[in-house]
């Protein structure tokens, strides 16, 4: 599944153009934090060092030796949240985004934008608020959101289909700021596949499935899909096979090129990540499709094999997910954006089989 990007503009390129909104009123009461600094938690994205000054998925030593593709996307933010507590009554996010992809079938809330929950104790974690640049103005952002000011850990998800290059979180002058609490799966859970696992075409970022997991499991995670990238290759396993990872979701059905190349790399990609995690549960993932075609059902047939032969010898912990029963119910047939991409409706199916699968294995 491959995207025809429309644009993959550095901002620098785009002039010294400046969205503000209300981020310059409390300029004067607001102490500044690093988003990729204590106390800010950082999860599931790289902070930026000198040789990548800007937040990413992968080394870039992973990234170009896999493809070109997955080396630009890997500098999209897909799955990285900054988490902290705090009482202060207000945060102002600053921000400046270094790319944008705006494609047709997607936002610019999910390309240059920001997702704010909020979560009291252990209660549930709620949707607050959505920033975003416009169109073009991807400098020195500003977005001030308001909080309760009674206590409470903020989750700011970063674009699914953008790059941050610069990110600071400010709160009120005197204000507690510590550490989020852990999420009860600390371990992150990881996710290789394709457009639909970086999250296409989720309306804002926190909507990606995963997005929609963790907040139900309370669980970190890592999402490295990318959009018509993820080929099964084998740089890429050995990079999760490195990882620590309480378990792994493998989908990338729809990049395989051929069903011949999926059957190729499928089980290799499996066997590299379960030696050097033997009891991690492994979800193997075949494409959400209603009424699959003759090719479609041969790919779901060699996932389906892959899992058979682990179980035969004698992975108990290996699970298939048929993606073509993700798509059931009310309305099921409104999944998707344009035939490919789920929805949020969409999206909200898939993290609902995939929970019922992975909550029960991540406790035996």
């Amino acid at each position: 599944m491959r995207y025809l990007t429309l644009c993959a503009l550095v901002a620098l390129c785009l002039g010294a153009c400046c969205f503000a909104q209300d981020g310059d009123r409390f300029a004067d009461d607001t102490v500044w934090y690093d988003a990729a600094k204590a106390p800010m938690t950082l999860c599931g994205v790289l902070a930026p060092t000198e040789k990548e000054p800007y937040y990413h998925r992968l080394p870039a030593e992973v990234a170009e030796s896999t493809s070109e593709a997955v080396a630009r996307l890997s500098c999209q933010t897909a799955g990285g949240r900054v988490r902290f507590y705090t009482d202060s009554p207000y945060i102002t996010i600053h921000a400046s985004f270094w790319v944008c992809d705006p494609l047709l079938n997607l936002t610019q809330i999910s390309s240059a934008g920001f997702g704010i929950y909020t979560q009291k104790g252990r209660g549930p974690e709620k949707y607050l608020a959505k920033v975003v640049a416009g169109m073009g103005h991807y400098d020195d952002n500003e977005w001030t959101v308001y909080l309760s000011g009674e206590g409470e850990t903020v989750t700011i998800y970063l674009p699914l289909y953008g790059g941050v290059r610069d990110l600071s979180v400010g709160v009120k002058t005197g204000s507690l700021v510590r550490e989020a609490p852990g999420y009860r799966i600390d371990k992150p859970v990881v996710f290789y596949g394709s457009s639909i696992t970086q999250g296409g075409c989720a309306t804002r970022p926190g909507n990606s499935y995963q997005g929609m997991m963790a907040r139900s499991m309370s669980m970190d995670y890592v999402n490295l899909g990318f959009s018509g990238a993820g080929k099964g290759e084998q740089s890429m396993a050995n990079y999760i096979a490195g990882l620590e990872l309480s378990a792994f979701v493998l989908d990338y059905d729809h990049n395989a090129p051929t069903p011949e190349h999926l059957r190729a790399t499928h089980y290799n990609f499996y066997e590299t990540v379960r030696r050097q995690h033997p009891d991690a549960p492994i979800l193997m993932v075949s494409r959400p499709v209603i009424d699959p075609s003759p090719e479609e059902v041969e790919r779901r047939n060699i996932i389906r094999e892959s899992w058979q032969k682990a179980r035969l010898a004698g992975d108990k912990n290996v699970y298939f997910i048929d993606g073509s029963k993700f798509m059931t119910g009310y309305a099921a047939d409104c999944w998707s954006v344009d035939g490919s991409h789920p929805n949020e409706l969409g999206f909200s199916l898939m993290a609902r089989a995939m929970e019922k699968v992975l909550k029960p294995a991540l406790k035996k």
